[in-house]
């Protein structure tokens, strides 16, 4: 996330030091600093407070096939009736907090995070590839600030010897693995999605929600 937008994080740190010199927004760069600032705290506030049930009772394969299904028709519904002309200059600070709260629902497993934002941006009224990028953008604080809790977490575990060296290595096999196939799903999801419809994500939880339903009521998946 860092490194595929390190032009556009430059930008947002110039223009938030500018902000805090002159106290007053005057570009499209330093309003969209506070539009993620705004953004970033639903999903902050919930996440601190939710954070043991997200880790333990939300936690359900049920709970996950139920979301991924019932979110599916959110993605519908946006594609189908959502205006999709503003830039992310456009936004109005209502939109940026009506799109963090959105973000805050994927707590939920099964809720797609960049899908629901994307949602949120797009019932707003932000192009479809706008909406993309502010969704990607707006996560990088709560991905670095979750992120970075785990990792003080499993360093912690080391010290005190609960975790090997060769656990470590495991974490780390899984940072770097995650790092490079995230990088290119936001570029070639952000070129796909400048193009076409989210109907075939739509149309791919749906199945997925399906699948694991149906195996978890014949057993093979347990809570």
């Amino acid at each position: 996330m860092l490194w595929y937008f390190r032009c556009v994080w430059q930008e947002l740190l110039n223009a938030g030091l500018s902000l805090i010199q002159r106290k007053k927004i005057v570009t499209n760069s330093e309003k969209l600093v506070v539009l993620l600032i705004i953004g970033t705290i639903p999903a902050m506030i919930l996440g601190l407070l939710l954070e043991k049930k997200v880790e333990t009772a939300f936690r359900s394969p049920l709970l996950v096939g139920i979301s991924l299904i019932l979110f599916s028709t959110v993605l519908w519904y946006v594609e189908r009736v959502g205006r999709k002309y503003k830039t992310a200059g456009q936004m109005s600070f209502i939109d940026s907090l009506i799109i963090g709260t959105a973000q805050a629902v994927a707590l939920i497993p099964g809720v797609s995070r960049s899908g629901i934002t994307m949602a949120g941006g797009m019932w707003r009224g932000l192009a479809r590839d706008e909406a993309a990028r502010f969704a990607f953008l707006l996560s990088a604080p709560i991905i670095a600030g979750a992120g970075g809790l785990q990792i003080i977490k499993i360093i912690k575990l080391f010290i005190v010897d609960s975790l090997s060296f060769s656990d470590l290595l495991f974490f780390a096999t899984g940072m770097i693995s995650a790092a490079i196939f995230g990088y290119l799903t936001i570029k070639y999801f952000l070129r796909f999605i400048s193009k076409n419809s989210l109907m075939p994500f739509v149309v791919y939880r749906v199945i997925l929600g399906i699948v694991i339903i149906t195996l978890f009521f014949l057993g093979f998946i347990k809570s």
